[in-house]
């Protein structure tokens, strides 16, 4: 539980309280018993410079992501999206099959698919559920399973020959549960 901004480390105060509910993604087998956790929204008391709203729990990341079972790849409307997406990128910035793309949670490589279908190659995903990386990676999208901090980043720019020189990185809905904002 939390009792400051997860931005400016001010105090928060209690806006909805929603009871408490049990992970969406954890899926134990019966008769056991399910934890649960608080779903309190709190914002920030500095409503002038901050004002931001956010759950007052935090769940351990390694307990969310590790074993994670929403792929993204399952959804005909993602691949759409994810198309598209990478469509625009492409156009936005001129790629070329020289550019290295790295995706910060990459989930089953779905979005890094479409770039490697529009002919861009040197692609890596990232994303800390072993589970999904093997999926990605079956699919011959490179990926690594880590979470993504400084520590991760500085052995990803020792493992290529293209050090420092990706000209884009995706991160997708990455800090919904991202306690520590600052790294």
């Amino acid at each position: 539980i939390i009792e400051k901004c997860l931005l400016c480390g001010n105090k928060t105060y209690p806006i909805l309280e929603l009871g408490e509910t049990a992970l969406a993604n954890e899926y134990p087998t019966y008769p056991t018993k399910q934890d649960v956790f608080p779903l309190t929204l709190t914002q920030c008391r500095d409503k002038v410079d901050c004002g931001h709203i956010q759950l007052n729990c935090i769940v351990d990341q390694k307990r969310l992501y590790q074993n994670y079972s929403y792929l993204s790849g399952t959804s005909f409307a993602n691949h759409e999206y994810f198309r598209n997406y990478a469509n625009q990128i492409n156009e936005m910035f001129n790629l070329d099959d020289s550019t290295l793309i790295f995706e910060i949670g990459s989930n089953d490589g779905t979005l890094l698919e479409k770039f490697k279908e529009i002919n861009l190659n040197h692609l890596i995903g990232i994303d800390p559920a072993e589970n999904i990386c093997e999926i990605a990676n079956n699919k011959n999208i490179q990926t690594i399973s880590e979470f993504f901090n400084e520590s991760t980043a500085n052995k990803l720019s020792r493992m290529w020959e293209f050090r420092n020189s990706a000209k884009i990185v995706i991160a997708n809905n990455v800090f919904a549960h991202n306690s520590d904002l600052e790294t």
